[in-house]
């Protein structure tokens, strides 16, 4: 039986940085080159599981131990894909930060399989705009860009250049590009990473206000 989710080797990590200043893209070259030091707290290291349609996982963990935190990460991820549309412009986005670093962006990155193809997302955002963004797939082993946004400047795949670049003006600075690109575009490299968060990676009953 084909399994209905399947999560490889999640971690969950809040870091302790501004990368408002130089780009969430930037920031990550500069900590790996060890040119950039921060802070950093692992709320979930190392959890992998494979659910099949029936099953049920349990989660189990002291207190503390991020058992919560990680279900919530990812309904929250999920519910701000699927829900940014609504945002009109000049309002917040909705978000609960770390105590430890309130006034701080945070940041959100996913790897998933759709129809046998490998995405990776993610973005980083603070209360008012999502300040970095990406896209890319690995349709033959190998990473290729769909897209990257950082604040307002765009960047794509050369095969969809075209029909995406038509989309920079619709997207506000409190709306996700792939939520903006999905409504008015036809590429299946856009529309099933969105159906992804829209049909399958649905959380219930987590969160301050469940994200709904």
């Amino acid at each position: 039986m084909e399994p209905i989710i399947d999560a490889s080797h999640v971690y969950i990590r809040y870091l302790m940085g501004d990368f408002r200043d130089i780009g969430l893209k930037e920031w990550t070259i500069q900590k790996v080159k060890r040119e950039r030091r921060v802070e950093s707290r692992w709320s979930v290291e190392d959890i992998s599981f494979t659910l099949e349609k029936g099953d049920f996982l349990g989660i189990i963990g002291a207190n503390g131990a991020g058992k919560s935190t990680l279900i919530d990460a990812v309904g929250y991820l999920g519910f701000l894909v699927r829900e940014c549309v609504k945002f009109q412009e000049g309002d917040k986005i909705p978000r609960t930060p770390h105590k430890l670093s309130a006034e701080k962006p945070i940041a959100f990155d996913i790897q998933f399989v759709v129809d046998g193809i490998r995405y990776a997302y993610g973005f980083s955002m603070n209360d008012v705009e999502f300040l970095d963004e990406y896209l890319y797939h690995f349709p033959s082993g190998r990473q290729a860009k769909i897209f990257e946004r950082e604040g307002t400047k765009f960047s794509y795949g050369i095969k969809y250049k075209k029909e995406l670049s038509q989309l920079e003006s619709k997207t506000k600075s409190n709306k996700l590009f792939l939520t903006t690109a999905e409504a008015w575009c036809s590429l299946k490299e856009i529309i099933h990473p969105f159906r992804f968060f829209k049909e399958e990676l649905i959380v219930h009953g987590i969160g301050p206000d469940n994200w709904f």
